[in-house]
Parts: C-alpha cells; sequence; structure tokens
C-alpha cells in the first residue's frame, strides 16, 4: 500500500470511529420550532431528571401512539386520534408520572412529531395543571385558543410552562 492509501485508511477509520460512537441516548434530532437556546437548554436540563424506567415507558407509550397515527393516515381530525386507546395509555402514564416527565412532552412538541402535538399539549396541560394552562392562555389572550398559541408562540408559552415547572 501506498502512503497515500494508508493515509486514506486511517482518515476513514478515524472518521468511522467518530461518527459510530454517538451514543443514541444523546443525539437529538432537530427542533421544527426554534426556541432560543436558554429555553432548549432548560429543557434538556429538564430531561435529564425523570428515571430511565420512567423515560422508557414514556417513549414506549408514545411510539405506540405514533404507530397508531401512521396507522390512522387517513384521519384529519386530531381529536379522532386521541380518542384511541393508545393514546389514553399515553396520556394516563403523563398524568400519573412525575411533574418532570412534562419535559418529555415539550421535547417531542419542539420535534413536531406528530403536527397536532399542540392539541396533546393542551389535552395534557388542561387535565394535569389547569393553572399553567390559565397562565399561558391569560398571556396569550390575543392570539387564540391554546392549542394555536402553542403553534404561533411556541417559546412564549414553552417559557411560562417551564417557569411553572421550575417554581413548583
Amino acid at each position: 500500500m501506498t502512503k497515500l492509501q494508508i493515509l486514506a485508511l486511517l482518515l476513514a477509520s478515524i472518521a468511522l470511529i467518530f461518527f459510530t460512537s454517538c451514543d443514541g441516548e444523546d443525539f437529538q434530532e432537530p427542533d421544527v420550532y426554534k426556541v432560543t437556546p436558554d429555553l432548549r437548554a432548560r429543557i434538556n436540563m429538564g430531561m435529564k431528571l425523570p428515571s430511565k424506567s420512567e423515560k422508557k415507558q414514556f417513549n414506549e407509550k408514545f411510539d405506540l401512539f405514533l404507530i397508531k397515527c401512521e396507522e390512522m393516515a387517513y384521519v384529519s381530525n386530531p381529536h379522532v386520534y386521541m380518542e384511541t386507546p393508545e393514546y389514553q395509555e399515553f396520556k394516563d402514564f403523563v398524568l400519573s408520572a412525575s411533574p418532570n416527565i412534562y419535559y418529555l412532552v415539550m421535547d417531542k412538541f419542539l420535534k413536531g412529531n406528530p403536527g397536532f402535538f399542540s392539541y396533546i399539549i393542551y389535552d395534557l396541560l388542561i387535565d394535569s395543571k389547569p393553572a399553567i394552562a390559565d397562565q399561558i392562555s391569560e398571556r396569550m389572550q390575543a392570539v387564540g385558543t391554546l392549542e394555536e398559541s402553542f403553534y404561533l408562540y411556541p417559546q412564549l408559552c414553552l417559557d411560562i410552562w417551564v417557569d411553572a415547572l421550575e417554581n413548583q
């Protein structure tokens, strides 16, 4: 082998090691909704608070719900998705888990999957934290519904929510 081939092989090996060394749990998908780095850092710190078992259960139940959504892709009304047993299991888990689980909900919202996630947040907030939902609604009074507020102004809505969680 020539020196050039050896150098190319060495660089390829280093690149392969670098790209495969990322832990899957540390990898972050890019956010659909852009927020300030400060708010994203606060959400990321909060995502470290739930236990590993809570994170695992959250992801399992959320993934089952997403699979159900993909099976029902023909439906355009978000409330139909939210009437499925998979969503009810997900919702029951979130409502019964520690408040720290809401940081995982916020992360999923920022990823934008599913596209109607603002309806899910509305449903979860109204059932679990109506005071936070009222606080967001008061601040966003001129915008419209809470769902629309999260869709149009995610930065402000999430900021209010994170502040409320941190002050509990």
